[in-house]
């Protein structure tokens, strides 16, 4: 079956809107999700929807933001139907399985993964995109439909619960 006549011609132009940020899509549905099977679930969710709505894709200047919302809306609407918080706390703990330089490093990493991994999904989001993925509280509150302030009271709640979590911990 061929992609182009199902979906029409415009799917070249959508394939090659989306390649570049392929890479960048599945690790923001990896650091949401932590487990690697709901990750390309979400990443495919995403690719269906907009593929199922190309022609407004198409016509969006910065495309990367609203793909990474939609692959959040996706997220969001899975932990509401399933309440996965557990299986995605489980998740996130097997994924301490890092690739640092030395033991300590990763032993650090893993931890702050796993505190991460307890914040909630709003927090968790704000963390995410903004320490690791390098956004802007402008792009994020962009990417998630709501108000800068939010996005700042996000980001500061999930910093001081990972901060807590750390000095908490024998090191």
């Amino acid at each position: 079956m061929n992609i182009n006549s199902t979906f029409g011609s415009k799917t070249s132009e959508v394939e090659a809107l989306i390649s570049p940020h392929l890479q960048s899509l599945y690790r923001y549905a990896f650091r949401l999700s932590g487990q690697k099977s709901a990750a390309e679930d979400l990443v495919q969710d995403t690719l269906l929807y907009i593929l199922e709505h190309r022609v407004k894709f198409i016509s969006l200047d910065p495309v990367k933001p609203w793909m990474m919302r939609c692959l959040y809306h996706r997220f969001v609407d899975n932990y509401r139907r399933y309440n996965r918080y557990e299986a995605l706390s489980d998740g996130l703990l097997e994924s301490l399985k890092t690739q640092e330089d030395s033991i300590e490093t990763a032993f650090i990493a893993g931890q702050i993964r796993t505190f991460v991994g307890l914040l909630t999904p709003a927090q968790r989001t704000a963390v995410t995109l903004f320490d690791i993925e390098g956004y802007t509280i402008k792009e994020i509150s962009e990417i998630l439909e709501i108000p800068e302030g939010t996005v700042k009271s996000h980001l500061a709640r999930g910093r001081r619960i990972i901060k807590e979590k750390i000095s908490m911990q024998p090191f």
